[in-house]
C-alpha cells in the first residue's frame, strides 16, 4: 500500500528526529501509524533510539503493539534503540511478552542477543525470576488454560520435545555412565 504525501513527509521527520515537523503533520492529517517500506513511523523512532518521538507517535494515536514485518515497536527497541526508548514504550503499555510473528521472539529475547542488558533491566523491572532464570509469563491466558484448538500446534511440539523427547535422549546417552556409577 503506497503511503500518502503527509504520511512520507511524517516517515522522513520521523527518522530526521524532528519533533517539530512530526507534531505538526500529525495536526495536519498524517496517519501515526504511517508504513513505508519495513517499518512504521514508530517501529523506525523505536530502532532509531528516539524515545520522544515514540511518545509524541503515541500520543497521536499510533498502535504501540502494532507489529511491522512480523516485529512490534519494542522489539525494534530492545534490540537498537536503547533502554530510554524502551522505557518510553513500557510507559504507554506495550506488550513485554508479545512475539514476533517473524521468530516467536520476545522483546527479552531481543535485548539478550543483542546486549542490550540496559533494555532487559527495563524489561524486567518489577517482574521476579522464576526458577529457571526465565521472566515469568503473566498472561491471563495461554496455552496451560487454552482449550485445545487455540493451542498452536507449534508451541504443543516444543512442549512434546522439551518434556519428552529430551529427557528420553539425555537418558539413553548417559544410559553408560549411569550404570559405571555406584
Amino acid at each position: 500500500m503506497a503511503a500518502k504525501p503527509l504520511d512520507r513527509r511524517l516517515m522522513g521527520a520521523d527518522h530526521s528526529g524532528n519533533l517539530t515537523s512530526a507534531a505538526r503533520l500529525l495536526e495536519l492529517g498524517a496517519s501515526p501509524d504511517a508504513a513505508w517500506g519495513f517499518h512504521s513511523a514508530l517501529t523506525m523512532a523505536a530502532s532509531e533510539g528516539m524515545p520522544e518521538m515514540c511518545s509524541l507517535l503515541i500520543r497521536g494515536g499510533a498502535d504501540v503493539d502494532r507489529q511491522v514485518e512480523g516485529y512490534s515497536p519494542l522489539h525494534w527497541a530492545c534490540g537498537l534503540g536503547g533502554a530510554a526508548t524502551t522505557e518510553a514504550l513500557l510507559a504507554a503499555g506495550a506488550d513485554s511478552a508479545a512475539t514476533s510473528r517473524e521468530d516467536r521472539s520476545t522483546p527479552a529475547h531481543i535485548a539478550a542477543e543483542a546486549g542490550q542488558s540496559e533494555a532487559l533491566d527495563r524489561l524486567a523491572a518489577g517482574t521476579a525470576i522464576d526458577a529457571g532464570g526465565l521472566v515469568p509469563d503473566l498472561h491471563h491466558e495461554n496455552s496451560w488454560s487454552a482449550v485445545v484448538q487455540d493451542v498452536d500446534p507449534l508451541e504443543m511440539l516444543e512442549v512434546q520435545l522439551c518434556n519428552t523427547t529430551a529427557p528420553f535422549i539425555l537418558v539413553s546417552r548417559l544410559r553408560a555412565s549411569l550404570a559405571a556409577s555406584p
